[in-house]
């Protein structure tokens, strides 16, 4: 069982207590069909270490691999699809990076478990930015990010043809609006295996 907290220092300085296992999955079993369902969006504003995240990816893996069978490429791409659905914010740094870490690790044991192999180059590359993107290092009641700038808020719409168009939100745009704003930015629509490509 993961601590719930890490330093008494912290708690104090930043209110920081973890939420325990058995009240995530009580909370997640109240939405069970939303978590669960590959396409359904999930966003932590205080995500922590990623209690919640790594729960909700694991309910969604575990529906990409009924879709995929034993077919690896489905499921790197429903995997990925999968990523790009779930989003984190913490204040502390060192959260973030252990959410980005664990949530990762955990696909690609269960990917190494399941079909014998490690993802390929292009499947590990892209939900690696995908993460990079989804869970960042900002305030969310401040609706900006560490550096100062605005948090901003990446949706990938995947489509029928394997594309992928990204966009960019104001996330407090967002909140001002209740999600009904318009896009900062919309890039071209890209075949969705490219996306290692636009990250260089």
């Amino acid at each position: 069982m993961r601590s719930q907290v890490k330093t008494k220092e912290r708690v104090r300085q930043h209110g920081e207590v973890f939420t325990a296992e058995r009240e995530v999955n009580a909370m997640l079993d109240l939405v069970k069909h939303e978590a669960s369902n590959i396409d359904s969006t999930f966003l932590e504003p205080a995500c922590g270490d990623g209690n919640f995240l790594a729960e909700i990816l694991s309910r969604k893996l575990e529906s990409v691999f009924k879709i995929a069978g034993t077919n690896e490429a489905d499921c790197e791409y429903w995997a990925t699809r999968a990523f790009s659905t779930i989003y984190g914010v913490d204040i502390m740094l060192d959260n973030v990076e252990e959410s980005r870490t664990r949530l990762f690790d955990n696909f690609f044991a269960r990917f190494v478990n399941r079909y014998k192999q490690k993802p390929t180059s292009i499947c590990q590359d892209s939900v690696r930015f995908i993460l990079s993107q989804n869970i960042q290092c900002g305030d969310t009641l401040a609706c900006k990010q560490r550096d100062g700038s605005p948090l901003m808020i990446t949706k990938w719409a995947f489509d029928d043809e394997d594309g992928l168009t990204i966009s960019l939100f104001d996330y407090g745009d967002m909140i001002m609006s209740g999600c009904s704003c318009l896009p900062r930015k919309i890039l071209p629509r890209i075949p969705y295996l490219l996306l290692p490509a636009i990250i260089k």
